[in-house]
């Protein structure tokens, strides 16, 4: 593991060779693995018997022996520094030293790497289908939610036909009006209920109006109206109305929680809906808030590194695939949206309303 480490290193910070100058024979450095951060003078360079070329350091009572390869690669990784440059030194490489022996896990291997998996600067990204990705941190659940969630980045949005509610939900129609619409439409009923010798009662209106208003078709339906933006019009155009606005904010408040999930969790999630594809990315090691029970203060969050590159995604994406969207889907009702269509394919069909009673009331055919 430690080969794959140094190759992963030695990939990473290739470049930093054109433009980070070679320590050599008088140079003062650190090693900042080193919680001392004791300074080391570079001595001397020597070859052993088989050819391997040695660095030769000292701290003034202490003299070591490195191999050159490998101190030099630490060096280009940012592991060693000069000494001049400890306290005002970026925090670019800060990463190296945080990051533990790397880990496949159950999942990945080392062939992945560099095809399915990336590392650079303490941030590992995944590039998986979303079959795989979906196989490793879901069980292969065919979540029709999260899959569109996921692929469409939280931006989902989509208003489906009215085959969401049935007609029980036409009761509640004038719920959706204006005050003056309301004030419209109980006239023409009680307008109706005289011609039509129907109970034109308060009770008996105000039950049509909040509760019942299927009942207002023996009043103001097709026996009084049948024609452009009548009864079976307005009401069956509500349903639509109705149900595109409801799914449209279910998939708002879907989106919301995924996105804030994803930022709580520290882990970006960038899907492709052309080829179903996903790019995970997060911090390596991943730092997952994992609840403990304290006996002395109850239940608190520890922090966990984890460098085991399975395990990053089954941890870092449980808060996601524990919630069950679909019923998070069901339980959502929120109607908002709907008034002003409704209002607007009203005002149309009182009018006709209005214009058939007077024609009634007047005695014209």
């Amino acid at each position: 593991m430690k080969n794959l480490i140094k190759k992963i290193l030695k990939e990473d910070f290739s470049w930093i060779r054109d433009i980070k100058p070679e320590p050599n024979v008088g140079s003062c450095i650190v090693d900042k693995l080193d919680p001392s951060q004791t300074m080391w003078t570079i001595e001397g360079n020597r070859k052993t018997i088989g050819g391997t070329d040695i660095i030769e350091i000292s701290n003034g009572e202490k003299n070591l022996s490195l191999n050159k390869k490998f101190f030099l690669e630490d060096y280009y990784g940012g592991r060693y520094v000069f000494c001049n440059e400890l306290v005002n030194e970026s925090n670019d490489f800060d990463w190296v030293k945080n990051v533990p022996d790397i880990e496949f896990g159950e999942h990945f291997t080392y062939s992945d790497l560099n095809d399915k998996i990336f590392i650079e600067k303490g941030v590992v990204t995944y590039e998986l289908s979303f079959d795989e990705f979906n196989e490793l941190v879901n069980d292969g659940y065919d979540d029709y939610y999260l899959k569109d969630l996921v692929l469409y980045n939280g931006t989902y949005e989509y208003g489906s036909d009215s085959d969401y509610f049935d007609d029980e939900e036409i009761n509640y129609y004038p719920s959706y009006l204006s005050q003056e619409q309301r004030r419209r439409l109980r006239n023409a009923l009680k307008r109706a209920a005289k011609l039509f010798n129907l109970d034109g009662s308060d009770s008996k209106i105000d039950e049509i109006l909040s509760e019942y208003f299927w009942g207002s078709e023996d009043y103001i339906g097709g026996r009084l109206y049948s024609g452009t933006n009548d009864w079976d019009y307005v009401t069956s155009n509500y349903l639509y109305h109705l149900s595109e606005n409801v799914n449209l904010n279910r998939w708002r408040s879907l989106n919301q929680t995924y996105l804030n999930t994803l930022e709580n969790n520290n882990i970006d999630v960038i899907g492709s809906r052309y080829d179903e594809s996903v790019k995970v990315i997060t911090d390596l090691p991943y730092k997952h808030k994992k609840t403990v029970f304290n006996p002395t203060s109850g239940v608190e969050p520890t922090v966990v590194p984890i460098s085991d590159l399975t395990k990053i995604l089954t941890k870092g994406l449980y808060d996601i695939f524990s919630i069950n969207w679909e019923d998070y889907w069901w339980s959502e009702f929120d109607s908002t949206g709907t008034d002003a269509p409704v209002q607007e394919e009203f005002e149309y069909f009182i009018d006709n309303i209005e214009e058939a009673l007077d024609e009634l009331e007047n005695g014209e055919d």
